[in-house]
């Protein structure tokens, strides 16, 4: 059995991870100042 969050980012073609528990506050810092940021490029940040 293949996990769904194994073939989404075989497909994706760029992946935005926000799991490290020490960058908490920047996460929620950056989605809220500007959401659409986060998304820019062909790599998002």
């Amino acid at each position: 059995m293949v996990r769904k969050d194994h073939d989404g980012k075989k497909t994706a073609n760029s992946v935005l991870e926000m799991d490290r528990p020490e960058m908490t506050k920047q996460y929620q810092d950056m989605a809220e100042l500007s959401p659409l940021r986060l998304l820019e490029g062909d790599t998002p940040r």
